[in-house]
């Protein structure tokens, strides 16, 4: 099993303003649909409710909380930490599962060194944001690969190495 972090962020890592994403730029959109599309997604309970009910079709999405959740949805699991998460995507048979976030959820992950790589997009410019991706983590990939250019937005694939073995996928 592949985790993959996903994430579009301005220059200062910047990923959220009060609970929404602070640029619009579509052809990100659809990238972000077309790399989860079908797969799974692992996030936090806020990035959860920020995303709109269409963002989970055709996709497994397991949500990471505190909270006891009463109505379940179909197709979305709620858990209470990290490794459960994983051993439900693996129980599921899922061969890549993303990581979308939001802040929290990105440094648990991280922390743990559980990712196998991130694709992060990008966008040109700072924006006003409340929510931050932890730039710090970037220092720990082996490699960087310019992937493509879009319109507003330019993605990289990181690749880090040296996972946590106790989450070996």
């Amino acid at each position: 099993m592949t985790l993959r972090a996903i994430v579009a962020c301005d220059m200062h890592g910047g990923i959220g303003f009060k609970g929404g994403i602070p640029w619009n730029v579509p052809g990100d959109k659809i990238f972000f649909r077309q790399q989860t599309l079908h797969k799974t997604m692992i996030m936090g309970h806020k990035t959860y409710l920020s995303m709109p009910q269409r963002a989970f079709e055709n996709r497994m999405s397991i949500v990471l909380t505190k909270r006891e959740i009463i109505s379940i949805p179909p197709h979305i699991f709620f858990v209470h930490d990290a490794a459960t998460s994983i051993q439900l995507a693996k129980q599921k048979d899922r061969e890549e599962v993303f990581v979308i976030g939001g802040s929290e959820i990105f440094n648990l992950f991280f922390s743990q060194r559980m990712i196998d790589d991130l694709l992060l997009s990008w966008i040109p410019g700072t924006y006003p944001c409340d929510t931050h991706f932890p730039l710090h983590w970037l220092e720990t990939a082996t490699s960087k690969k310019h992937l493509f250019d879009g319109e507003g937005f330019t993605v990289y694939r990181y690749t880090f190495r040296g996972k946590n073995e106790n989450y070996t996928h």
